[in-house]
């Protein structure tokens, strides 16, 4: 399946704010895929409170800290939705875990970049192009 409207991937997106960039993401007229790791009953409740809008919504159970559930994650989206159009990084840092506290720097700027990219959507909407370019004056 392809879709005519832009599709967003959201790495955890199921509660807090990735679930509020997939609420904006579907209002402004993106198709949303987006990952959960366990509390599915959240997961499938966004995915019904944005199809019950008239959006489209897919969430994949997937602990992106493992390579083949990051692969896996692409393939459904690829084969079920179509094209990606946009990424977000959108996920819980666990300092408990200490192999993952180490990447908490690059994480930490990736989450900036969701602040940036959360601006830029409610500003320009689905236009993926207007988003890039956006990302890259303030970069």
């Amino acid at each position: 399946m392809t879709s005519p409207s832009p599709i967003v991937l959201i790495t955890g997106g199921s509660r807090g704010i990735g679930a509020a960039t997939a609420r904006l993401a579907a209002a402004r007229g993106y198709v949303v895929a987006f990952t959960y790791l366990e509390r599915a009953v959240a997961a499938h409740a966004l995915v019904d409170e944005i199809t019950s809008s008239g959006g489209t919504a897919l969430a994949i159970q997937a602990d992106v800290s493992v390579e083949a559930d990051v692969l896996r994650v692409f393939g459904e989206v690829d084969s079920r939705l179509g094209t990606l159009a946009a990424l977000v990084i959108s996920l819980m840092i666990s300092t408990a875990n200490t192999a993952f506290s180490a990447r908490t720097n690059a994480i930490t700027t990736l989450a900036i970049d969701i602040v940036k990219l959360n601006r830029v959507l409610v500003r320009y909407g689905p236009d993926a192009a207007s988003i890039r370019d956006e990302l890259r004056k303030r970069q």
